[in-house]
């Protein structure tokens, strides 16, 4: 059998993407194409998501995502590899609760950290079972701005992310997986706490050699100033951080 490398891409909206390949740069409209040679899976809401691997493409045939741009350079530094990206994203969650690798204590809350872990567990079955070996390669983590608007969120956001990336590397089996973490930049009213989100992942990174952040304050913003717009060049920005990947 051959070896599969697989990508993970999780977070909030940020990290859905919803922008409309007319819209994209034009440098990034290639990026748009499905591309077969990609294996794909994605969880997006309870009604979105696909049932086994698929090949890359904007979901629902017109919503580009950063993972669309990611796939075809991670293919393009590593031809020969065979290449999977599994997203799973949630609009609207936090770190604190949704995202908490101790579960959330509110009753009734999606339990996302929980789900991605056997989003990885049945993806990477269906691969052994098809004769190659599944090797999870790295996370690009696109979140944080639900934690930015409260204090109590915020301060717990270093200890959290840090349990969170020794979790998923150890359900990973891949204690050095390297992960990129984007320092999403929302300027609308009541995201007090965004500096202090910052410190916590450079400060992940500085004790880390596999952790990298990428910086996403002079990025464009829709008019909501919290959503990346679609001509941003966040895929870029975070390709150049995460090229390491094996």
């Amino acid at each position: 059998g051959s070896f599969s490398l697989v990508d993970i891409v999780a977070g909030q909206s940020n990290a859905v993407g919803a922008a409309h390949p007319d819209y994209v740069l034009e440098q990034s409209r290639p990026f748009c194409a499905p591309n077969e040679d990609i294996r794909y899976c994605f969880w997006v809401h309870e009604a979105v998501y696909t049932e086994g691997w698929t090949h890359l493409r904007p979901i629902g045939g017109y919503s580009f995502g950063v993972e669309m741009m990611m796939g075809y350079t991670l293919e393009e530094a590593a031809p020969q590899r065979n290449l999977a990206v599994m997203k799973y994203a949630y609009n609207g969650v936090s770190l604190a609760c949704e995202w908490n690798p101790n579960g959330c204590p509110e009753d009734g809350t999606l339990e996302l950290f929980a789900g991605l872990k056997q989003w990885m567990t049945d993806y990477r079955i269906l691969i052994e079972n098809e004769g190659d070996t599944c090797h999870f390669a790295g996370l690009t983590w696109i979140q944080g701005e639900s934690d930015m608007m409260a204090e109590w969120q915020a301060v717990m956001y270093k200890d959290l992310m840090t349990q969170f990336i020794d979790d998923i590397r150890t359900h990973a089996n891949n204690p050095d997986m390297p992960v990129v973490m984007a320092l999403v930049n929302p300027t609308a009213s009541g995201f007090n706490h965004v500096d202090l989100i910052h410190q916590g992942m450079h400060e992940i990174a500085a004790n880390d050699s596999k952790v990298a952040t990428a910086t996403c304050r002079d990025l464009p913003l829709r008019s909501d100033n919290i959503h990346f717009a679609a001509d941003s060049a966040t895929p870029a920005r975070l390709e150049n951080e995460g090229i390491a990947i094996p």
